[in-house]
């Protein structure tokens, strides 16, 4: 695992191959096996409530206070309720061009080439979690291509793709196939 040894989302990247050609980084892909085991599935509605730890970040700019109603004795006190069932399809954005990535360190400096919107976003995300200033890290968008709101985020594979080319040395291009795109850098999930 990257960071963690919980997976929490179906596509969440849990491992990632460097190879010299994209039919031995294919080949190399399908032999990973991930083996994981299951917890119940917890509704937010009904978990207990656990305030946001100080490191966390959300206390920032002021002291935390967290507080968590009761919605469903409420809802049984409101003296006019509505119920109904509303289903609508998904909605995904999803261009033409995938995101891709291509990193590069050179003298503790780190270049990227990437398919985004926000330049800056990406910019001090990557200085932030590999601790440099931001004026190391370059950040090059000559073509996003559609974006539909999936490019305007930093996602893990910008990070993961600039990982991988410190460890390895070398740059690394990292290219989400579609498929991808629709658990990594989905703006609706």
């Amino acid at each position: 695992m990257f960071v963690e040894n919980v997976v929490r989302y179906w596509g969440q990247p849990v491992a990632m191959v460097l190879a010299e050609s994209l039919e031995a980084a294919e080949g190399a892909a399908a032999r990973v096996r991930v083996s994981y085991e299951r917890e119940p599935f917890i509704s937010p509605d009904t978990a207990v409530p656990v305030p946001p730890s100080p490191e966390s970040g959300y206390g920032m700019l002021d002291a935390l206070e967290f507080r968590k109603g009761d919605a469903a004795g409420a809802f049984a006190k409101a003296p006019v309720r509505a119920v109904g069932t509303y289903t609508q399809p998904s909605r995904h954005g999803n261009p033409m061009e995938p995101s891709a990535v291509v990193a590069k360190w050179h003298d503790g400096r780190l270049t990227v080439h990437d398919s985004v919107q926000h330049v800056y976003a990406v910019q001090d995300a990557l200085a932030a979690t590999f601790g440099i200033a931001s004026d190391k890290v370059r950040v090059i968008a000559r073509h996003t291509g559609g974006g539909f709101g999936t490019k305007a985020f930093i996602w893990p594979h910008e990070i993961l793709a600039a990982q991988a080319a410190k460890a390895a040395g070398r740059p690394v291009k990292l290219v989400l196939t579609h498929q991808d795109m629709y658990c990594i850098a989905a703006t609706s999930r």
